[in-house]
């Protein structure tokens, strides 16, 4: 019989910082101290080895409209740039006509 909470107090213990580097002989020997069985050992082992999922977003829909802040925040700010690089080269083509022609543009 598998004890479930036994494995998981003991695959945090092996994927602690402090004990990553030990040997294998030096972890089992530890767990087999602290009352584990071989089979649940070995389990614990197996599941430390294994890469950890990576953590689901509990709301999607909030990830969703983050992002489409942010990327409505991008696109304001271009706007806002052409819109004030346009009116700058306006000004200055008005300066320039004003010079060459002596008329009010305005």
């Amino acid at each position: 019989m598998i004890r479930e909470e036994e494995i998981e107090k003991a695959v945090r213990f092996l994927t602690s910082d402090a004990v990553v580097g030990q040997t294998d002989d030096v972890k089992m020997d530890y767990l087999r101290r602290k009352g584990l069985a071989p089979d649940e050992i070995e389990e614990a082992l197996s599941r430390a080895a294994a890469p950890p999922l990576p953590p689901a977003n509990p709301n999607p829909i909030i990830a969703t409209v983050k992002g489409t802040i942010a990327s409505t925040k991008n696109w304001l700010f271009i706007l806002l740039l052409t819109l004030s690089s346009m009116a700058y080269h306006y000004r200055a083509k008005l300066r320039v006509l004003s010079c060459v022609c002596p008329y009010d543009f305005d």
